[in-house]
């Protein structure tokens, strides 16, 4: 009985009312004084509570919030060993043509940047609702769950590999004309083929130019390297430089490419 009398809170600084709209583009706002601080936090990336690797924002969008989505971008490209995945904004018509123009024209073209197209409708099991969310919540699922099943370093698309739990449908179906023209821009279609089933169509960094971190697989890998490293050799940061030295550090490197050579992250170092 005191479970219904009872409740507990946690976080928070400044008593948000959900129900009003934030205010992301303001830097003077206190909705972007709290993104601030949280990418304060995030930006120290020898914290162990801060470790990640894929950073989404899916209440902020490329469109109507550039200033926020910079601020999140500035702090991934300042610690070098994670990837972002921003949105674009709702559009009704999922206009492929839009989105291209969107990020040609933006300054959000890099290997750590990743953007899919279009907006998705889930299914809400508690509320007993459908609610369109943006496409970076089915891409982070995706390269989540590749990462626990497989390995991070695997492509996150395709039919089999595509996490699909309580997806509904598609905002517009990303017909060949519509992927042909995402792929100008290096946007990630997801869509569905003949047996009805959705899809990653691409996997695909935003970076202009082709290069093997033009896909976010090897970014993945490349950020999972640094973070090995990083831990592995820690302890070796204020030895001197002599040929026990260097041999201690083959010892130390070698297994941690071996295993991503093994398990086919890479043929060779």
């Amino acid at each position: 009985n005191r479970n219904k009398f009872t409740v507990a809170f946690y976080g928070g600084f400044d008593g948000w009312n959900v129900y009003n709209e934030r205010n992301w583009e303001d830097p003077n706002s206190k909705d972007f004084e709290a993104l601030q601080k949280g990418l304060d936090l995030f930006a120290d990336a020898e914290l162990i509570d801060t470790d990640f690797t894929v950073m989404v924002t899916p209440d902020i969008n490329l469109d109507e919030h550039q200033l926020a989505c910079t601020a999140v971008y500035d702090m991934i490209a300042k610690r070098g060993d994670a990837v972002y995945l921003p949105d674009l904004r709702y559009d009704s018509e999922a206009d492929s043509f839009s989105a291209t123009e969107r990020i040609l024209s933006g300054n959000f073209r890099s290997n750590q940047i990743a953007v899919y197209f279009p907006w998705l409708q889930i299914k809400d099991p508690i509320n007993k609702v459908n609610q369109w969310c943006p496409p970076s919540i089915l891409a982070l699922g995706t390269i989540a769950n590749l990462g626990n099943q497989e390995q991070v370093w695997n492509p996150a698309g395709g039919e089999i590999k595509t996490v699909v739990n309580n997806l509904v449908r598609a905002r517009r179906r990303m017909v060949l004309t519509d992927r042909e023209e995402l792929v100008k821009a290096n946007i990630n279609p997801i869509s569905s083929f003949g047996n009805g089933a959705y899809e990653i169509v691409g996997v695909r960094t935003t970076q202009p130019y082709l290069s093997a971190l033009s896909y976010l697989h090897n970014t993945l890998l490349l950020c999972y390297a640094k973070k090995a490293l990083k831990q592995t050799l820690r302890a070796m940061l204020f030895t001197m430089n002599n040929e026990q030295a260097q041999d201690q550090f083959i010892a130390r490197v070698t297994p941690i490419f071996e295993r991503i050579k093994r398990l086919n992250g890479l043929s060779t170092f």
